[in-house]
């Protein structure tokens, strides 16, 4: 049986029910995985994310938006006299 586009946009409740099942085991991975990952490794990891974003040119991005979290956060600070 052939369905329509239209019909191919709906899942039924057991559809639902597997992908809600497999995305549920990939987070419990995925916490395992990060929760036995060393200090090391996840500092070489962020080191590799920087490195990327200096490739890419995005580091004067990131600084425009780096300046706008700090404004927030003294907006922040001045209204909660903190």
């Amino acid at each position: 049986m052939t369905l329509s586009p239209e019909e191919e946009a709906y899942l039924t409740k057991a559809q639902a029910r597997d992908f809600q099942l497999r995305w549920e085991a990939l987070k419990e991975a995925e916490d395992e995985e990060l929760a036995s990952t060393s200090m090391a490794e996840k500092f070489r990891q962020l080191t590799g994310l920087l490195a990327s974003a200096r490739r890419f040119g995005w580091t004067e991005d990131l600084a425009v938006e780096e300046d706008k979290v700090r404004q927030r956060w003294i907006k922040l600070r001045q209204v909660l006299h903190v």
